[in-house]
């Protein structure tokens, strides 16, 4: 996505998630996000401009970003 757009990912505890991508803003991707994971205890975990990626381990969620998904991979399992 272009540096002047937004995406968000937002994960629930039960595991369901949502994404955005190509928002004008930050946070209408977040709140796009959040929407489309569809829980009410869904809450963002990351907001990119280039790549977000989120690394899980049982019900542990922790976000990442960077210039490329290699690298918002990286940070998220940092």
């Amino acid at each position: 996505a272009a540096a002047d757009s937004y995406g968000a990912i937002a994960y629930s505890g039960n595991g369901s998630w949502g994404r955005s991508h190509a928002y004008p803003t930050k946070a209408a991707a977040e709140a796009t996000a959040v929407k489309s994971c569809g829980y009410s205890d869904c809450k963002v975990l990351t907001t990119f401009t280039a790549c977000g990626a989120v690394a899980a381990k049982d019900k542990e969620f922790q976000g990442g970003t960077g210039p490329d998904l290699s690298a918002a991979m990286k940070d998220a399992l940092s």
